[in-house]
């Protein structure tokens, strides 16, 4: 068995391991070979303390390509196609059974005249067989005049292979499987064939008719022959059904309109810590000054396409609902400014980047609470146990006096924590049945006013 797995590179100590190899083993035991990596590893992470949270993981060269989903999908797909082969047997086996009933008197004929049993039965089997080739011979032809068409119509860069070729393990497959259905279902046609009765098969009156068995098994075959097509008609329209949703799921981004090409430039000629984020600075504004460009940006990897995903391990902290010392792969990309205007990404809260968003500005506040303010940080955090311990809320005026600022930079750090701790499913104030926040009110009379 072909596994893979993913291996750092290191070369000190003090070296973070961002470069990763990609290694193919040819193993007999996936379980041994896994136990093994796992000491390896461990041994690793007492060399190197920095990755000594990492691991080895070995997957097939299989699941490599084909995810659990896909999986499911083409086990899907095989039933349907598994039932259509039936229903198609099925009916064969049926026009098989009434061409032997219109050649009851040919058989008898041949008996009589000292056909064996077994003869005519070998005779009806191979007209079956030979039905059968020829009708898998046309679906191979079929198949490889669709196969190249689909190499020629599906997208480039679609499918992690550069086309898809008729495999010969899956060509002997349907070839053994065309042979097995002509047997198997030419075998019950031929034995009721070859059973004749020669008094009743020459008189006259017996022509055109048949035996109960012959009936029976007619009756069978299309009984079994409608229930397949029921179940395949019922997860047709369950697989339509799921089609038409999947085109109306909102995807977080607009994908009419937008085209994409990948760029490598090469890192000696282009650093990226020198000329790279120029030549992309200067390819954008390029492109936008193209007849027909309304946005323009680069990324790192497109959504549910290629590019460069990068994964890293994050555990939680405090309480959560997975296990103490669960990893969770955070997937992160590099996007440009202008990315969610060209994608049509609506932002939920925060800003979009600008091109003074540079390694020098960025700060670690940026889409927070504390994001272009010059508050110190312990006013901030004074002022969040403040609003969390209230019982009855605080207002702006006593977090003005309690922590010597002014009302204005008070109502400010007020609106933005209470902004922050605000559910994601939160109604705006004031609706019906609701009720209204306010700061401090006082109420008044005027004396001598009702």
């Amino acid at each position: 068995m072909i596994l893979g797995c993913w291996v750092a590179l290191l070369s000190g100590p003090a070296e973070p391991a961002h470069r990763f190899l990609f290694v193919l083993l040819h193993v007999d035991a996936v379980a041994q070979a896994q136990a093994e990596m796992d000491t390896i590893a461990a041994h690793v992470g007492q060399q190197y303390p920095e990755v000594r949270d990492w691991g080895i993981h070995l997957i097939t060269l299989f699941d490599t390509f084909v995810s659990p989903q896909l999986k499911t999908g083409l086990i899907v797909l095989m039933c349907s196609v598994l039932f259509v082969l039936l229903i198609a047997c099925a009916n064969i086996a049926n026009l098989l059974l009434a061409r032997a009933v219109a050649r009851q008197k040919e058989i008898a004929v041949r008996t009589a005249m000292g056909a064996a049993r077994a003869q005519v039965f070998r005779q009806l089997l191979t007209e079956s067989l030979a039905l059968s080739i020829m009708g898998g011979a046309i679906g191979i032809f079929v198949s490889l005049l669709a196969m190249a068409a689909i190499n020629r119509l599906l997208p480039p860069n679609l499918l992690p292979v550069p086309r898809v070729p008729v495999d010969q393990s899956v060509l002997l497959f349907a070839m053994g499987l065309t042979v097995a259905a002509g047997v198997f279902f030419g075998i019950a046609p031929a034995l009721h064939a070859s059973k004749v009765n020669l008094n009743d098969a020459l008189k006259e009156t017996a022509r055109g008719t048949e035996s109960g068995g012959r009936a029976r098994l007619r009756n069978g075959l299309a009984a079994s022959e409608l229930a397949l097509a029921t179940m395949l008609l019922i997860g047709a329209g369950l697989l339509i059904q799921t089609l038409l949703n999947l085109q109306r799921v909102q995807l977080g981004f607009e994908s009419r309109g937008i085209i994409t090409f990948q760029l490598a430039p090469p890192v000696a000629k282009y650093p990226l810590d020198g000329k790279a984020p120029q030549f992309y600075r200067a390819l954008i504004d390029s492109l936008q000054s193209s007849p027909g460009v309304r946005n323009a940006a680069v990324c790192s990897g497109i959504p549910f396409g290629n590019g460069n995903y990068t994964q890293t391990p994050i555990k939680p902290l405090g309480a959560s609902v997975l296990a103490p010392g669960t990893v969770v792969p955070i997937d992160w990309r590099i996007v440009s400014p202008g990315y969610f205007k060209a994608m049509r990404v609506p932002l939920l809260a925060g800003r979009d980047f600008t091109d003074a968003d540079d390694n020098k500005s960025f700060s670690v506040t940026i889409g927070t609470i504390f994001f272009d303010t010059r508050l110190p940080m312990q006013k901030w955090f004074l002022a969040i146990s403040l609003i969390l311990n209230a019982k009855k809320g605080i207002s702006s005026h006593q977090l003005m006096r309690m922590l010597g600022v002014s009302y204005k930079t008070a109502w400010f750090m007020s609106h933005r924590i209470r902004e922050g701790m605000r559910p994601a499913a939160f109604t705006p104030m004031g609706g019906s049945g609701k009720s209204v926040e306010a700061d401090e009110t006082y109420i008044g009379r005027q004396e001598g006013q009702p």
